[in-house]
């Protein structure tokens, strides 16, 4: 149902790793690839298999892929170019194709269905990732983060809609003086971005809503949400951060659609290879 609205005049949702908090990068090189090596028993072409691992999580368009879209494209290129054999790898993709949301209770559930060794290793391996994650030091926002969230505060709501895992987030973002902004955080247990999205459209029928994001995982997402998108460009997250009230202004005065969406969107499509 649609709430009243106050003096606020613009819902802006913020992605987490990678965009408010620099932690993505961290996590990739020490959790996520370095878990999958192990939980998937890789040797051979191990750093070529490790590197890709990266390239597509984090340099090249498919940049901020759900974790289990990642290890289906990984656990394919393995297989593709070095000969690994994973039994049941077919289901585990087609579930990475049609699940309603990525999370570890729905993959059990499969599981339960049919025993399933790359299903079963898949759970094993996220599991193994969370708990990397919860070993790694805190992770910190960008620099300028907090101070673009007190300006946009003022008179936005503000919501996280982030593919990562719940725990992990909340804990990053309390810890870090973050979670006293948003009004509340959507994780991967939620469902897909863009079902989120539109879900917080829905609640806020009357205003403009924007989504924040590094990836162009996030800008697709906002596009079938029918929501407008601002990109956090990786390498020049500070900049991004300095101009985004700016950019919440011109959503507020109706003036963010067209050019300047448009330009921001080719920039940061054109920084990732």
């Amino acid at each position: 149902m649609p709430i009243q609205e106050s003096n606020k005049k613009a819902v802006i949702c913020l992605d987490s790793d990678g965009t408010i908090m620099d932690t993505m990068t961290v996590k990739h090189e020490l959790c996520f690839a370095p878990m999958m090596l192990l939980t998937f028993n890789i040797e051979k072409g191990r750093d070529d298999i490790y590197a890709h691992w990266l390239d597509v999580n984090l340099y090249k368009k498919t940049r901020g892929i759900n974790r289990f879209e990642g290890l289906s494209e990984i656990l394919k290129y393995a297989s593709d170019k070095y000969g690994y054999v994973f039994p049941g790898y077919e289901e585990f993709a087609s579930w990475v194709l049609s699940t309603p949301a990525y999370s570890v209770k729905l993959l059990k559930e499969k599981l339960d269905e049919k025993e399933n060794f790359t299903i079963r290793k898949a759970i094993e391996w996220s599991n193994l990732v969370n708990e990397a994650i919860a070993k790694l030091p805190l992770g910190k926002p960008f620099s300028e983060v907090k101070n673009a969230l007190s300006e946009i505060y003022k008179d936005c709501y503000l919501y996280g809609v982030s593919s990562a895992n719940k725990e992990a987030v909340k804990e990053e973002w309390e810890k870090n003086g973050l979670s006293t902004f948003f009004e509340e955080i959507y994780c991967q247990d939620a469902g897909s971005k863009s079902s989120i999205l539109k879900k917080i459209r829905e609640k806020h029928m009357n205003l403009p809503v924007l989504m924040v994001g590094d990836a162009p995982k996030d800008l697709d997402e906002a596009r079938k949400a029918n929501v407008y998108f601002y990109p956090i460009i990786p390498k020049h997250e500070d900049e991004s951060f300095t101009n985004l009230p700016k950019a919440v202004f011109h959503l507020k005065d109706n003036t963010y659609e067209g050019n300047l969406e448009e330009t921001l969107i080719m920039s940061f499509l054109e920084s990732l290879e």
